[in-house]
């Protein structure tokens, strides 16, 4: 596995010295040794490093606008780093957790999630910011749902409280070809063991690229 770096022109012989790898087809230096990550932070964009999968989690929310049930996502991250002040630490406790992604998502995953769910990047007049977002896919409607009344509020979808919530949610897990570093906000909760035991878990047909 591999994790690509942002490394600007003028820093690429201090991070070469490192041990950082040039890769030629995409014009990127990179790092193939977890082990080694901490010493690379200052080229590392994001606050966690998923590793080996990820899942978008699907569940069903009721329209606040057109009062509707419409299909809305999150994501899952079960084997991650995780950015504490200015170090990465390994997070593994057998549970899957559930967040958002805040940063950009690769061109064809983003194209694919707009098709399917009607998730998209856009502009909020709530927060008054760009971001990621989940929109009624009921014809006629497309309102923006909130992300605070989908991951926050107790009866929203991604709000796990046991084997009743967690089973209302179908998992598609994607493989990684390579670690990502993302910015992101991960939930954790008491109850997030039940996902794997009650959630719907399917191998999904979407690739991180």
């Amino acid at each position: 596995m591999a994790l690509i770096l942002n490394v600007p022109y003028s820093q690429k012989d201090e991070a070469k010295a490192l041990g950082a790898k040039w890769n030629p087809d995409i014009k990127k230096w990179y790092i193939d040794n977890r082990k080694k990550y901490n010493q690379f932070t200052k080229w590392i964009d994001g606050n966690e490093i998923i590793c080996d999968h990820i899942y978008i989690v699907e569940g069903i929310h009721t329209c606040f606008r057109c009062k509707s049930p419409t299909r809305v996502i999150g994501f899952g991250f079960e084997s991650f780093y995780e950015k504490w002040d200015t170090q990465y630490e390994y997070e593994e406790d057998g549970n899957i957790h559930i967040g958002r992604i805040l940063s950009k998502l690769p061109e064809r995953l983003e194209s694919e999630l707009r098709k399917r769910y009607n998730y998209f990047w856009g502009y909020s007049k709530t927060t008054k910011s760009n971001d990621y977002g989940n929109h009624c896919q009921n014809s006629g409607c497309g309102v923006l749902q909130g992300n605070f009344f989908l991951f926050d509020e107790v009866d929203s979808p991604f709000f796990v409280d046991g084997d009743d919530s967690a089973s209302k949610l179908t998992l598609h897990r994607i493989e990684l070809k390579n670690d990502i570093a993302v910015t992101a906000e991960i939930g954790y909760g008491s109850e997030d063991k039940s996902i794997k035991r009650s959630a719907t878990i399917l191998n999904s047909d979407l690739n991180w690229e």
